[in-house]
């Protein structure tokens, strides 16, 4: 079985390549503006007006007509609407004969006001590619809006740098009146907030373009290629590491928590976001965060950081512990990104310590910041508030070709955390005898990289792999086999079977894939399917239904 997945592909630099480079290389995405003909404003408005009056009256039957023509209308209308200077759409008239048309612009998002803002777009007018496009079909024309993340509030913090990118629709809307006079308004929805409204007592979906708002967002952002860089120079990773929020955060919204791999970046669940988004159900339900840190570290200190992390923003979004959704969390892990997620649902006891060292940490010759440090990464509890663990490509047991020469040439471009090495090596050096033999020879190694931990013979990776998970908690293995189809002999190039299978999993679906699992359509079905499994599960405990 090991020499089928150390030789079944090309034979050089399988550990780089096929790990590395599959994780830490993202399809970039690329946005262009386009600009189309459109009819006059006048016209365009004559048409929105009658198609909202035919669609109010009783028994439509030709409703669908109504709707394409109203959209297309509604969209002239915007390719010409008057601006503010932070692209506001403002106020108008319009004049036919002797009668004059006010348009008023009314507001509809709870979450921001217009101001803050910078610029509005028609998603319409966008095209991308490196991104899954799907069908924003509905009542209205969808808008991007983007304000830049100037960090002045302190929620910002938890925003992604490249700026907060909002999903709205603009709609045109015709009160009764009488007289001469005319009025109209503009009404701009947020349709995560408001999915629907009604018209004409029927109730329309609004149309909203999930794909395009984000594509916006990735096309803005300078991660392509960054988690491979900073893991090759730790020197490079300059941005702030931590929990991004990808939307606004809402107490009603289970967070959806995403942990990327080895060398690779929040890029790698770029696929995974945009399906989530843009299925309503799951939107609804669903709030996404993602996790990105250096990958330099090795895991334990990766896995620790986490955990702080979550308690932190635990704290300041729910500091009364109110928040329901907040107690059932998923987090979603790939390869490296799988073992931070189980070190948070599960219980050290003294099994991990035992595995490396054989005196008790209160006996060790150290300071009491260095056995502070040792108690952080040896001995912790699972973390609260998570419902359901996913692991995509996860080495719970480590992998083969870490320990061999891919490993080794793994660690020699791995740019390395020598604090980490020195730290070990000092703690060896004044207890010669407090570790175990095994930890002792790992230790001593002159290049201690988050590679080399990942090794099947790191005895403090055997450990965790034998720890029970924290009760309640759920959890899916989602493996990959490029396609082979050799069950328990498969490999995805980089993680065989034997080392993702769980034996606590309450699934377990091996699809046709390399190391890049995370980015298969089977594998995004099969997690939608999950997600979709733990929102009725969840909604039955609280007594809200389906």
């Amino acid at each position: 079985m090991q020499l089928r997945c150390l030789f079944s592909t090309r034979p050089i630099l399988l550990w780089v390549i096929g790990c590395l480079m599959t994780t830490g290389c993202h399809r970039p995405v690329v946005v262009r503006t386009v600009t189309t003909r459109t009819a006059p404003a006048a016209e365009a408005l004559e048409r929105v007006q009658k198609a909202w009056e035919a669609i109010c009256e009783p028994g439509v039957t030709n409703l669908s007509v109504l709707m394409q023509g109203y959209n297309n209308g509604v969209l002239d209308l915007l390719r010409t609407w008057p601006r503010g200077a932070r692209g506001q759409f403002l106020a108008r008239e319009f004049a036919d004969g002797d009668h004059r048309f006010s348009v008023d612009v009314q507001w509809a998002v709870p979450d921001f006001s217009p101001n803050y803002f910078d610029q509005f777009f028609l998603a319409e007018a966008l095209r991308y590619q490196g991104l899954r496009h799907y069908d924003p079909t509905g009542w209205g024309q969808p808008l991007i809006a983007l304000a830049t993340n100037r960090g002045t509030l302190p929620e910002e913090t938890y925003f992604p740098p490249e700026g907060i990118v909002r999903s709205l629709t603009a709609t045109m809307e015709f009160p009764k009146v009488e007289g001469r006079a005319k009025t109209a308004r503009l009404v701009i929805y947020e349709p995560d907030r408001q999915p629907e409204i009604t018209v004409g007592g029927r109730h329309m979906t609004l149309a909203a373009d999930f794909s395009a708002a984000y594509a916006y967002l990735l096309s803005r952002t300078q991660l392509k290629g960054y988690g491979l860089r900073a893991f090759l120079n730790r020197k490079t990773f300059g941005r702030e590491a931590g929990i991004f929020l990808m939307e606004p955060y809402r107490p009603d919204k289970i967070p959806v928590l995403m942990v990327h791999g080895l060398a690779s970046s929040p890029l790698a669940w770029a696929e995974l976001t945009d399906a989530l988004w843009s299925n309503p159900v799951l939107r609804s339900h669903y709030q996404v965060w993602h996790y990105f840190y250096p990958t330099t570290f090795p895991y334990l200190h990766s896995a620790a950081e986490l955990h702080d992390n979550l308690e932190e923003i635990r704290e300041y979004f729910d500091p009364q512990h109110e928040s329901p959704a907040l107690t059932n969390m998923v987090i979603v892990g790939h390869s490296m990104g799988g073992l931070l997620a189980r070190r948070l649902i599960t219980d050290s006891g003294d099994a991990v310590w035992t595995n490396a060292f054989s005196r008790p940490l209160e006996q060790l010759n150290c300071s009491e910041v260095e056995r502070s440090t040792l108690r952080r990464y040896f001995y912790f509890h699972a973390t609260p508030g998570i419902g359901r663990v996913i692991f995509l490509a996860t080495p719970h047991r480590g992998s083969d070709l870490a320990a061999g020469w891919e490993g080794r040439i793994g660690r020699a471009l791995a740019d390395q955390n020598p604090e980490f090495a020195e730290f070990f090596r000092s703690i060896a050096l004044r207890n010669p005898y407090a570790m175990t033999m095994r930890m002792r020879t790992w230790s001593a190694k002159k290049r201690l990289s988050s590679v080399q931990v990942l090794s099947s013979e790191n005895p403090v990776l055997r450990a965790m792999a034998e720890l029970p998970f924290s009760p309640g908690v759920k959890a899916h293995s989602i493996l990959g086999d490029r396609g082979r189809k050799l069950g328990p002999e498969s490999c995805d190039g980089v993680v065989t079977y034997r080392s993702g299978h769980l034996d606590q999993a309450d699934s377990e679906r091996i699809v046709p894939s390399g190391h890049d699992v995370n980015r298969h359509p089977e594998a995004i079905a099969e997690t939608l399917r999950i997600l979709h499994q733990h929102w009725r599960e969840y909604s039955e405990r609280i007594g809200t239904g389906g």
